[in-house]
């Protein structure tokens, strides 16, 4: 435990990408091992999650330091952060740092789990009062489950790759999927040649940067253009005759879709597609918003799966026959999926077009409506790479749209902006009030938001915990990917992706849209092209 508290504060405090990469390396050569898997696991947030029950750990904390509640969610406010508000509340104790390694301690705080209030509450005011403050820290940001400490999977990719002299894409592979430090073994996981042992495993995916149309690229008919659908994009995996689908963040979603995976597949022997799933049927795909719908649901009712179908939309095929074809071309790899995947219900392959710039510019302004987000760019001599890579892959989204809107509310930031404002929510007119239809957290500088956090304590009208009430005064442009009809929202519609894009000191609060507009919005989205 010791050594991975030290190597927290370490990275924590080292702003050089170079010596974070040294660092994990070094930890990783001496702890390969049980405690180099769960340090692993920790800082990629393979495991995340609270562990212990937040609400006893606050009475623990306020019962410790003798403070009301109301003095202690002050505390919290001002800090951002429960594990540090913790940890500052309590008095410094005079001992040594505990022993135990930290696969023993996590071990420990594991266990807890499910535990009565009062045993979680024992087992941490124990560890408390053998621990110094740097390593209750840490300890606290473990049970919490808010274990942050500004290292990219990157990051660690290249450091297991210099710690195990392996090529940092084999060890991207090897990281891919699901696994846990409990039934996992080092060797195993990154050093053994059994990289499908896991039946279920995908591949890294590959993803593309934003096209900018002012740089020109070369013989345009080698490149491949279709649509960028608004949906998840996952991985199709197919091994053994058991099915799997993966989403890009590496969550096993399977059990949320069985209309695809219980059925009969649509090829025979292994394979692995990379495709979007939507919405809908073809030809009649809904927003994106119905998919989150059946996403985190203990049981899927026959009603939902008959309100809600989806189906898979193929980009690419990367295994086939249980071979990796991930370093064919482009051009050999959408041809045999074209060739395999041929009238199948709830699975297509998305169309796809060669041509000039002028065709790109073309499917670019239909995409809307279509449901797409805008366009993708791929050579066709292109491969399946590994992560975000320039030069073979590009994206190229329709420009958003954007209105403005009044601010309402603002709530404080975490961590290093607990002392800003950052989180804010927007209304537009209706019926002379404003009615919220936006909440937006990016977008704007640090100096805008220290700015803006000033006005906000001079100009607040009713406080809810971290949230404040505050005068109608300010005008903010606010851009948006998608809108839709929403049941859930007073307003009658909700966002994709909503931003803040300028402060629009120019307008008075008066002068801000109206819910009409938002409404018109719908509407032209809508209407055919």
């Amino acid at each position: 435990m010791k050594a991975f508290v030290e190597l927290y504060h370490l990275l924590d405090s080292s702003p050089g990408i170079k010596a974070k990469v040294d660092l994990l390396a070094s930890f990783f050569e001496n702890h390969s091992n049980s405690d180099g898997l769960w340090a692993l696991a920790l800082l990629s947030g393979q495991i995340g999650g609270r562990r212990l029950n937040s609400a006893a750990l606050k009475q623990l904390s306020m019962r410790e330091a003798g403070l009301p509640e109301w003095l202690f969610a002050e505390c919290y406010s001002v800090a951002g952060d429960l594990a540090e508000t913790m940890t500052h509340l309590f008095p410094e104790p005079g001992v040594n740092a505990p022993k135990g390694s930290l696969s023993e301690w996590m071990q420990a705080i594991e266990a807890q789990r499910g535990l009565p209030p009062e045993q979680q509450q024992a087992f941490v005011l124990e560890a408390w009062k053998r621990m110094p403050r740097s390593t209750r820290f840490v300890f606290n940001k473990l049970i919490t489950g808010g274990f942050r400490v500004g290292v990219s999977k990157g990051l660690l990719v290249q450091a297991l790759a210099k710690a195990t002299e392996q090529d940092a894409e084999q060890i991207q592979y090897r990281l891919t999927g699901q696994w846990h430090p409990k039934d996992t073994q080092w060797q195993a996981l990154l050093l053994d040649n059994n990289s499908l042992a896991d039946i279920s495993k995908p591949y890294p995916f590959f993803l593309a940067h934003s096209y900018n149309p002012e740089t020109p690229e070369p013989k345009p008919t080698d490149w491949q253009v279709e649509w960028k659908w608004d949906g998840i994009r996952c991985q199709w995996v197919c091994r053994q005759g058991h099915s799997f689908l993966w989403s890009r963040g590496e969550e096993l979603i399977t059990a949320a879709f069985p209309e695809l995976t219980d059925g009969a597949l649509p090829m025979q022997g292994d394979w692995v597609l990379d495709g979007e799933l939507l919405p809908g049927k073809p030809g009649d795909w809904k927003p994106f918003s119905e998919l989150q719908r059946r996403l985190n649901r203990k049981r899927l009712s026959s009603a939902i799966l008959k309100e809600i179908p989806v189906g898979f939309m193929a980009y690419d095929l990367l295994e086939w026959q249980g071979k990796d074809i991930r370093m064919w071309p482009l051009r050999d790899r959408r041809a045999l999926l074209e060739n395999e995947m041929q009238n199948l219900p709830r699975i297509g392959v998305s169309p796809a077009w060669v041509g000039d710039v002028d065709l790109w510019v073309k499917k670019r302004e239909d995409a809307a409506q279509q449901g797409a987000e805008g366009v993708m760019l791929k050579h066709l001599d292109s491969t399946y790479g590994v992560g975000r890579k320039r030069g073979s892959w590009w994206k190229w989204k329709v420009e958003p749209r954007s209105f403005d809107a009044v601010l309402t509310y603002a709530q404080r930031g975490h961590g290093n902006r607990a002392n800003l404002y950052t989180d804010f929510t927007f209304g537009v007119w209706w019926k002379g009030e404003l009615l919220t239809v936006a909440k937006a957290y990016s977008g704007l500088t640090t100096a805008e938001l220290t700015e803006l956090s000033r006005f906000v304590s001079k100009h607040s009208l009713d406080s809810f915990g971290p949230v404040r009430r505050v005068e109608p005064l300010l005008v903010f442009e606010i851009g948006f990917d998608g809108i839709q009809e929403s049941k859930r929202h007073k307003s009658g519609i909700a966002l994709r992706f909503p931003r803040i894009f300028r402060w629009r000191r120019d307008k008075k609060p008066e002068q801000a849209d109206t819910l009409d507009l938002l409404r018109a919005m719908i509407e032209d989205a809508r209407a055919p092209d």
